[in-house]
């Protein structure tokens, strides 16, 4: 179980200001996955052999990254662009 000021500490430690309702709903949260992770530790994995992807397959499977003239066009898409200075579209930083 994560104690209250496990989490308080946390918080506090990453400028967070948290209630104590949104402490306890945080530990609830905590245990409720603590059990769940207990309960895929009780599964036997015995005889299943380590894999690093689902599927058989190889690393050959990738296509080649290969340029496409056909894409489109630098004029295409900055023709409403407002500020462009190529190849950047220029976007002022909006201060809320």
């Amino acid at each position: 179980m994560v104690s209250k000021e496990t989490i308080k500490n946390l918080a506090n430690s990453l400028y967070f200001d948290m209630s104590d309702i949104q402490i306890e709903c945080l530990c609830a949260e905590f245990d409720s996955l603590q059990q769940a992770l207990q309960e895929l530790n009780s599964i036997n994995v015995d005889n299943v052999a380590p894999t690093s992807y689902v599927f058989n397959t190889s690393s050959n499977d990738l296509r080649e990254d290969v340029a496409n003239p056909n894409a489109v066009s630098t004029t295409s898409y900055t023709t409403n662009v407002p500020n462009f200075d190529e190849p950047y579209i220029i976007v002022n930083k909006e201060n809320k």
